[in-house]
């Protein structure tokens, strides 16, 4: 990553040397994200789609998760 751009999604699995599973996300909040964006450039006309597929991804987030968690019960 440089520093035009920035991560506001990502879904990892990562695995231990004693193989235990670990699930990270990371996600930008969507009304910040709107906010920042209003500041940075109020002509961007993506802004309320990327924040609506923010809102999106979260949900998903937490389904993969939750699908996960029952996997390796």
């Amino acid at each position: 990553m440089n520093k035009n751009d920035t991560v506001i999604a990502s879904f990892e699995v990562k695995i231990t040397t004693e193989g235990l599973l670990i699930l990270e996300t990371k996600l930008a909040d969507s009304f910040e994200f709107t906010e920042t964006m209003d500041k940075w450039n109020p002509e961007y006309e993506n802004t309320p789609v990327i924040a609506s597929m923010l809102d999106y991804y979260s949900g998903v987030f937490n389904l993969m998760i939750k699908d996960s968690q029952k996997l390796t019960n």
